[in-house]
């Protein structure tokens, strides 16, 4: 990954839900009551969306309501006489499993042997994201975003786990290929990029954090150690790149450190030629 780290405005959520319903009686000969509000529960239903309520024997209707998130299409069921129009489907919204899983894997894909700025290999993506989703992790942290493929792959566990990466980057240029990346691949809602230096950023990061990637100057792996392995939560791990073979100084000296602290298991996974090393928080 990269030598330094990366940041960008906070992401800002989306504004509060609003409506407009309409509904019409498709049986002219039938004269029926339509009721329409935000109902907070009615027979068991606990939604905050527009529900439309009919009385009467007989009744069809349908209705749209179009709303910041996209359009909600409503379902109708009746219940004791009466006709209940539920929402069934966002349209707008994130995707779903399915769907993100099709299209991250299909954005892989396509790019698959082009990763060469500092990136993973597919393998290390591979293991990051299993790791991520084994141990239902869901505060992640990369130091080195580069252009952003092990970012992918740990957002797109993210989005199993329900959690979401702070990831850092110091170069400009790969800090926008990055972001582009993210947003190709579907996963950029799951993924808070900064731009800056890593030195300054990490150290400043409150945390808790349940996993860890270290990809950045590698002279400098045990001060984020030191920095972040305080606000690392029990059973979570700090991970980190380029650590097998004939290492640096700078890796040997963060190996020792990670090894010989108390309160860590410490493991070197060589799947890659690279290596990665998973120190977990006992």
């Amino acid at each position: 990954m990269s030598i330094g780290a990366a940041r960008a405005a906070p992401r800002h959520g989306a504004g509060p839900l609003s409506a407009r319903t309409s509904a019409a009686p498709l049986d002219h000969h039938k004269k029926a009551t339509p009721v329409v509000g935000f109902q907070k529960e009615h027979y068991g239903v606990g939604v905050g969306f527009p529900v439309i309520l009919s009385v009467g024997p007989t009744f069809d209707a349908w209705a749209g309501a179009i709303t910041n998130m996209g359009t909600l299409v409503l379902a109708v069921a009746s219940i004791a006489g009466m006709t209940l129009l539920l929402p069934v489907h966002i349209a707008g919204q994130q995707p779903t499993g399915t769907e993100l899983d099709s299209k991250v894997k299909a954005f892989l894909e396509q790019r698959k042997g082009t990763w060469h700025d500092l990136n993973v290999p597919e393998s290390d993506g591979q293991l990051l994201h299993d790791l991520i989703v084994k141990h239902k992790f869901t505060r992640a942290l990369e130091i080195g975003t580069s252009t952003g493929h092990s970012g992918i792959w740990i957002a797109w566990a993210l989005a199993k786990t329900g959690g979401r990466l702070t990831t850092v980057e110091l170069d400009p240029g790969r800090h926008r290929t990055a972001l582009a990346n993210f947003k190709e691949a579907g996963v950029a809602s799951y993924i808070d990029a900064r731009l800056g230096d890593a030195h300054d950023i990490v150290p400043a990061l409150p945390g808790p954090f349940d996993f860890v990637f270290s990809d950045a100057d590698k002279e400098w792996y045990t001060q984020y150690a030191q920095a972040v392995w305080p606000k690392v939560a029990r059973g979570g791990c700090f991970t980190a790149h380029n650590v097998a073979g004939r290492v640096s100084r700078g890796i040997a000296e963060f190996l020792a450190y990670m090894k010989a602290l108390p309160d860590a298991t410490t493991t070197v996974d060589t799947s890659s030629s690279a290596g990665v090393s998973i120190s977990c928080k006992r």
